[in-house]
């Protein structure tokens, strides 16, 4: 079995170019057999008539010499008929010869044109389909370069056949497993960092409390606390990386009803009370109570307790936080306004990364992991929603 593309591609032009070459020769000689047959029998005809011609004009007295010489300038054998019974033949010993010679010359001279046609055919086979094939042999490389792990590849065209068009679609492919690769490094090392550091303090806080010389009575309460929230901590982590892979996968449970939107909204400023209370945060609602939604009312219940919970965290003790839901058509809004620190622009963009956090600087006392914004995006997108933010820091 031949495995070079290039081979079979020669191989199959040279196939092509001989059956080709080989019908023309032999269908041209079937159609043009019967005009070669007459031009021939003109040909004698003529030589005949002018035999005739020249003997009545002579009027030799050797007729068998007479027919013998014209036999050899005519170059053709000659039959004489008597009547039906008796036949006289006369011929030159070499015109068998000249006439097997003629025609061998001509099929020759057919056999020469047949094999240089061939041979330049092969030549420009060849060189065609290495042209052909060359681009495919650099997209074979490539893609066992991509196949390695080696993102980094592109390769530069200028054409626009099919093959052009598959040489982009390969480098289009490339680039994005480039970037699914980042991607992929970029949320292990999020993930390693957001496990680690939970698990450093709970290892840390666990050891010393199993020496009793480390730690006194009095503090070994607080320790156990913080290992309770670095664990819980750690809980979090998991069940929203858990959340965000099964929202990924589109196989998440999606389970649409039609509810009362501002009932939902109202519970969940009613079950937050205890963190805004706790901060003598002020919570106004400016809400429409006739709206309703269809939508997986689970899903939608984790955005704005996300949401709300975000403008808690990072609204200062004493802050002011505005709910408003509107309708208009078939379009809902809700806005969320706090008196919070606010994010900077350059950081706006960016808040809906995963495992992203604005400057660590300005919150550092408060905790997270980056997800619970990536999650809303992701709920949001499914329900065919927008969300934006608009911010300016302090």
């Amino acid at each position: 079995m031949i495995k070079s593309l290039y081979i079979r591609v020669i191989g199959t032009f040279l196939v092509v170019i001989m059956i080709s070459l080989l019908s023309s020769f032999y269908i041209g000689r079937s159609l043009f057999k019967k005009e070669i047959s007459r031009i021939g029998q003109n040909d004698m005809i003529a030589v005949g008539e002018e035999i005739i011609a020249q003997y009545e004009q002579t009027k030799p007295d050797d007729r068998d010499e007479f027919i013998q010489r014209m036999v050899k300038v005519s170059a053709h054998p000659i039959h004489l008929y008597k009547n039906s019974d008796e036949v006289k033949f006369y011929n030159l010993k070499n015109t068998t010869k000249i006439k097997i010679s003629n025609e061998s010359i001509i099929n020759r001279l057919m056999l020469l044109v047949l094999l240089v046609g061939i041979v330049i055919g092969c030549v420009c086979i060849v060189v065609a389909a290495r042209y052909l094939v060359k681009p495919l042999q650099i997209l074979t490389q490539a893609t066992k370069r991509l196949a390695k792990g080696d993102f980094d590849v592109e390769i530069k065209t200028k054409s626009t056949d099919e093959i052009g068009v598959l040489t982009q679609g390969f480098n289009e492919m490339a680039s994005e497993l480039k970037q699914l690769e980042k991607m992929r490094q970029d949320f292990v090392t999020n993930v390693s960092h957001e496990i680690q550091t939970p698990l450093t303090s709970i290892s840390g806080f666990a050891m010393a409390l199993k020496n009793r010389q480390l730690v006194a009575e009095a503090n070994r309460n607080h320790y156990l606390d913080i290992i309770i929230a670095e664990s819980s901590r750690l809980s979090r982590l998991s069940d929203n990386l858990l959340e965000l892979a099964s929202l990924d996968s589109e196989q998440h449970p999606f389970e649409p009803a039609k509810y009362n939107l501002s009932e939902q909204i109202r519970g969940i400023v009613v079950t937050c009370e205890p963190q805004w209370s706790a901060k003598e945060q002020k919570i106004d609602l400016h809400i429409d109570n006739s709206v309703t939604i269809l939508a997986d009312q689970d899903q939608l219940n984790q955005v704005w307790m996300n949401l709300l919970g975000n403008s808690i965290k990072f609204t200062p003790p004493n802050g002011h936080i505005e709910i408003s839901l509107t309708q208009s058509g078939n379009e809902i809004i809700i806005a969320i306004t706090d008196s919070g620190i606010g994010i900077a622009p350059e950081q706006i963009d960016f808040v809906f990364d995963r495992f992203y956090k604005t400057d660590p600087s300005r919150n550092r006392n408060i905790s997270g992991n980056g997800l619970g914004l990536a999650i809303v995006k992701k709920i949001i997108t499914l329900h065919q929603g927008i969300i934006e933010i608009k911010s300016q820091t302090d």
